[in-house]
């Protein structure tokens, strides 16, 4: 079973830094990307661009309470939330534990960051969720992308 640290949320520290999976899977699951290797990361190909949507994206901590609003449409399975520090994002409604309609317990680490890529980019996977795939550059930047935007390499 791979670990992964939570890293900072410092504002600092999301400049230029390599990220973990945000997500913080117990124990393998189906989220993983690598087929039989839920350790190992999966080279894949990008074949339509994306552009990350946001600058600041939220980043939520286990145990941290978030107000949350509506559920996206675009992309079944996230929510709008408003976490401690006032920051606002989607998160995967699985990260969280709900306490009625309007507010949740962070479950699991969760960073919002987008990688912004062109197509012919080549990344590697290491685990999918809702639709989005988080991904590393050569170039060492990380962050979820559309899984319409990639194949397998």
């Amino acid at each position: 079973m791979r670990q992964y640290k939570v890293r900072s949320t410092g504002l600092a520290q999301r400049a230029g830094t390599v990220r973990r999976p945000p997500i913080l899977a117990q124990q393998p699951s189906a989220r993983s990307v690598a087929s039989g290797d839920t350790g190992g990361m999966q080279r894949l190909i990008v074949t339509e661009a994306w552009t990350s949507t946001y600058d600041d994206p939220i980043v939520v901590a286990p145990g941290e309470h978030v107000s949350v609003g509506r559920r996206d449409v675009a992309w079944p399975g996230f929510v709008w939330c408003i976490g401690s520090g006032g920051e606002e994002g989607w998160v995967p409604e699985e990260a969280l534990m709900f306490e009625g309609d309007s507010s949740a317990i962070v479950a699991r680490s969760y960073d919002a960051q987008e990688l912004t890529v062109r197509v012919g980019d080549s990344v590697r996977a290491t685990e999918s969720i809702a639709g989005w795939t988080w991904c590393e550059g050569d170039d060492g930047r990380a962050g979820w992308v559309p899984d319409r935007c990639l194949r397998g390499g």
